[in-house]
């Protein structure tokens, strides 16, 4: 049955009882009109739609831009207590630790045995057999005392040194990264794949095409670029702190006493974290390449980038599965921290190859 007849079956009441629509009107007035009425019923409906799609668009829009506008600067202020706060307790377990050893250390003994094993049966071979015996002790009393003075004059500065240099490289080179992207791992990957789990789960995804908006590039884009930005900032923050920490627990163990310039943490902290930067025109790409990311500030950058690009990359992985429920949304972050763990240890592992094609030398 198609709308003219239809119009023509229904039933028009008036005072004078049930007539059809349009009665008494020729036939193809009758259709003409009959059209204007579907034509004008449709164009309505059509309006309504668009009307309505406006509205959700503008609000898609609105919402999404508002949440996404200053996102490094909400990323950053979010995690900053927490990197701190972890960056401050690992920085005094480890310095606590290393100076109370360095602080026990006493080589006296073993200089000693060196001496009587290697060094004075020498010395009595220089006196010869036919020396006095006083002659002999005296002699092996001076290079005793030489031995011990130059032991005691050189150990205290040897033990600043190892402190203060191995601690501000194991902070920016291994520890820092590591610590601060297993954090973020739960923080950032945490939470991003639960907002990109809830929005599968609800078929907002399926909204940003319906408006030619990508999702990946909706969701992706901004997180990413925000976490590129927050995460070797938290890097660098959580493991100067850390550094600095250092200095008050050497003095707090007595490591600083004896030393000819009160700055000789600082000094030592610069040497380790500014080594000169090695790249010649002579060695090959990748040997430069291998110079700049070990170089120990910009080996730290690299790192976080490179471990939170991993950590966003896996929750987006996950987050996007396909018929997810949303009683799956809890499971999917889960999976995303302990699978962004993982990555960033594998990430790690990597990176020590790299440290290992350094050619450290002079």
């Amino acid at each position: 049955m198609n709308v003219f007849a239809f119009f023509e079956m229904m039933p028009r009441v008036s005072a004078r009882g049930a007539r059809r629509p349009f009665f008494g009107v020729a036939a193809a007035l009758r259709a003409r009109r009959t059209s204007l009425l579907c034509h004008g019923f449709a164009r309505g409906v059509l309006s309504l739609l668009r009307v309505c799609i406006g509205v959700a668009r503008h609000a898609v829009l609105r919402t999404a831009s508002s949440t996404r506008s200053g996102e490094p600067s909400r990323q950053v202020a979010l995690s900053l207590p927490l990197i701190l706060l972890a960056f401050a307790a690992a920085g005094v377990a480890v310095a606590m630790l290393t100076a109370d050893l360095l602080a026990r250390l006493d080589v006296s003994q073993q200089v000693d045995a060196v001496l009587e094993k290697e060094v004075l049966p020498l010395v009595d071979g220089l006196l010869g057999k036919d020396a006095p015996p006083l002659q002999k002790m005296m002699t092996r009393l001076g290079v005793k005392a030489k031995a011990q003075a130059m032991v005691s004059t050189a150990l205290p500065r040897a033990k600043r040194a190892l402190y203060a240099v191995g601690l501000a490289k194991l902070f920016c080179i291994e520890l820092g990264p590591l610590l601060a992207a297993l954090l973020l791992s739960g923080r950032l990957g945490g939470s991003y794949a639960g907002e990109v789990a809830t929005m599968e789960a609800t078929s907002q995804n399926k909204l940003l095409k319906t408006l030619g908006r990508s999702p990946r590039r909706w969701s992706l884009a901004p997180s990413l670029l925000a976490a590129l930005i927050a995460a070797p900032l938290l890097t660098a923050l959580g493991s100067g702190l850390a550094i600095f920490i250092g200095r008050p627990i050497a003095d707090a163990y007595g490591l600083g006493e004896g030393a000819d310039d009160a700055s000789w943490y600082r000094e030592f902290v610069r040497d380790a974290l500014l080594p000169p930067l090695r790249c010649q025109r002579s060695w090959g790409l990748w040997r430069n390449f291998v110079e700049v990311t070990t170089w120990p500030l910009a080996h730290n950058a690299v790192k976080a980038a490179t471990y939170i690009v991993l950590i966003v990359l896996v929750a987006e992985a996950i987050a996007r599965s396909r018929n997810l429920a949303p009683r799956d949304v809890p499971r999917a972050i889960t999976a995303s921290v302990v699978a962004g763990g993982l990555a960033v240890i594998f990430g790690d592992w990597a990176f020590s190859q790299l440290l290992l094609r350094r050619e450290w030398q002079e």
